[in-house]
């Protein structure tokens, strides 16, 4: 399943149409429509968050929504990078990981 398939999925088990959920997450339905269908990428973090809010997921979906964000955009995903920047001490420890291999 990739990013907008799962938004799709999740938008409409929470009763919004494509119009409704756009104006609620402050962005345009052709847009969000992009996303859904593949023509576009994952929305970044601040997007996603307000994803989060208003369709209210759980853990869970929350994490599952992160992921498939990060690999439709080819990178970790975002809550991951948002965490990384703000604790810049653990990028030294991944490195040390990485370079015990």
């Amino acid at each position: 399943m990739y990013f907008g398939e799962y938004l799709e999925e999740k938008r409409k088990s929470r009763n919004y149409t494509l119009r409704l959920f756009a104006k609620r997450i402050n962005i345009s339905y052709t847009y969000l429509a992009d996303v859904e269908k593949g023509r576009s990428k994952a929305f970044k973090i601040e997007i996603l968050k307000k994803i989060i809010e208003v369709l209210q997921l759980d853990e869970k979906e929350t994490y599952k929504l992160y992921d498939l964000a990060g690999e439709s955009r080819n990178i970790i995903p975002p809550d991951i990078e948002e965490y990384l920047k703000e604790n810049k001490e653990l990028i030294v420890e991944i490195r040390k990981r990485k370079n015990r291999r």
